[in-house]
């Protein structure tokens, strides 16, 4: 009598056909869970060194020249550029700019994502526009409300 031994190959090209429909719609939420989670760690050391250098404008009348001079902890694997204006981590970078006015600009690595923080208080999301990977939505998602589009960016404000 024939036993059957194995598959078909109907049947596994059935289950080639489904792996490959279900990564398709997988890698791409993947991607956009892990650039929302180091978008997370940006805004979270931004606010850390907002406060600090808002505790350091009370104390001494103007905000730390140096970002290293503050009071904070930097992420496991973090650490501070030679001129101390700028935290290098191998999921994000923040750096602080004096452009006329106090900002801290972060940038999520491998992403089209930047996050602005001015010292007046304006929070800003920039994406490239027409980013394939969706990144606007990680922005709405975070809270912030789109504002426009220009060239260069797509730009979400935070309340």
């Amino acid at each position: 009598m024939y036993q059957k031994r194995g598959f078909t190959l109907i049947e596994l090209l059935v289950v080639v056909l489904i792996i490959g429909i279900l990564s398709a719609v997988a890698l791409p939420q993947y991607k956009r869970a892990v650039y929302k989670a180091r978008y997370v760690q940006l805004i979270t050391l931004a606010d850390a060194v907002y406060r600090a250098q808002q505790v350091y404008y009370m104390a001494n009348g103007s905000y730390a020249p140096r970002l290293d001079e503050l009071d904070i902890d930097l992420p496991a694997g973090g650490t501070w550029n030679g001129n101390g204006l700028a935290v290098s981590y191998d999921k994000f970078n923040l750096s602080q700019l004096n452009e006329g006015h106090w900002v801290l600009y972060g940038h999520v690595a491998n992403t089209p994502l930047s996050y602005y923080y001015y010292y007046s208080g304006r929070r800003e999301c920039r994406t490239r526009p027409n980013n394939a990977d969706g990144n606007g939505a990680i922005c709405k998602s975070l809270g912030a409300v789109y504002s426009g589009t220009n060239s260069e960016y797509d730009l979400y404000l935070f309340k």
